[in-house]
């Protein structure tokens, strides 16, 4: 008899895929932000710069949208900083990665990076971002580096449980704010690196989930990664520290030898197509998920009803030259 529960498991695997992509659909009122450093001035902090799309007005009264290291009243907080470099270009993505993004080179190839040996963020308002935001950056630390990104945060420096930070520390992937969780030995100095987060807010309710992947192949698309790519980091993060929305993402960059390594091509969105928009692969529509796992039922159902007539064929041939009796019993 032919067996339907296989393909009933697999319908069950096709309706999973759907709602892994239904589920990914960001709010109403959504927004991608994008800094990719190339309209940027060379060697220009990032505290006096107004350039990127997606972003919103600046901090407090200030009518720019620029990025400032304390989101109340932009004090630039001292003479180091985290500024443009025309040092190493643009980024590229490992190949591996299936990163389908590019940098249009408005004025130059450029990245951030710091020039200091003590904290600095520059941070920049998001407008409030809500619901599940994906995000992308590349990155290419250093061998002391303190490079990444932090959260919700009101002043310089890694001070205080207000803000989550998401840094490379030298080799060292780490998470700071719910604790401080480390992988060791993910980085290699001078080698670049594709980091995808999705950060969901109020996953749970009350809390907000963080799960962050290091060269995670992307190509094969959304719902394959949520599936089976597992996240390098994957945290539950305390509503008291995030608070209801993503208000502001800060650039953090020094290290002992004012050498942090470079960050490129930041990308946040919670749009519908947040996924497609930080990595530029394409997430198919829920009814072509459908009529693909559909076609691929219907060949598997064909190809079972051809083994089942060559087995009764030759079963029949069989019977027909022992003088056996004819059976169309099927299994």
């Amino acid at each position: 008899m032919f067996r339907f529960s296989y393909l009933f498991r697999q319908l069950a695997h096709v309706a999973c895929a759907v709602a892994l992509t239904a589920v990914s659909a960001g709010p109403a009122a959504a927004a991608t932000l994008v800094a990719d450093f190339n309209a940027y001035p060379s060697n220009e902090r990032l505290l006096t710069t107004n350039y990127g799309s997606g972003w919103p007005p600046g901090f407090g009264t200030t009518a720019e949208i620029k990025w400032g290291e304390d989101p109340t009243d932009g004090t630039t907080g001292g003479t180091s900083a985290v500024l443009t470099s025309d040092a190493v270009g643009d980024l590229v993505a490992p190949a591996g990665t299936g990163y389908g993004l590019t940098q249009p080179v408005v004025t130059a190839a450029r990245t951030a990076t710091g020039n200091g040996t003590n904290s600095r963020r520059q941070n920049r308002s998001t407008g409030g971002l809500t619901g599940d935001i994906w995000m992308s950056w590349l990155m290419a630390p250093s061998a002391d580096s303190r490079l990444g990104l932090n959260f919700n945060g009101s002043v310089k420096g890694f001070g205080g449980a207000d803000n989550v930070r998401v840094i490379a520390l030298g080799s060292s992937f780490n998470v700071y704010g719910p604790g401080t969780n480390s992988q060791t030995g993910v980085f290699t100095a001078g080698d670049t690196y594709l980091i995808l987060g999705l950060l969901q807010m109020d996953a749970a309710g009350t809390d907000d989930r963080l799960r962050l992947w290091v060269d995670p192949n992307v190509g094969l698309g959304e719902v394959d990664l949520l599936a089976n790519q597992t996240p390098l980091h994957d945290l539950v993060l305390d509503n008291n520290i995030m608070g209801t929305s993503l208000d502001t993402v800060g650039i953090v960059a020094y290290s002992a030898t004012s050498n942090p390594g470079y960050l490129d091509s930041l990308r946040l969105s919670n749009d519908s197509d947040g996924f497609t928009a930080v990595t530029g692969v394409p997430v198919p529509e829920p009814s072509t998920l459908a009529l693909l796992a559909a076609g691929g039922l219907a060949a598997m159902a064909g190809r079972q009803r051809q083994r089942r007539k060559a087995a009764l064929a030759a079963a029949t041939a069989g019977g027909v030259a022992g003088g056996g009796p004819l059976s169309s019993t099927e299994e």
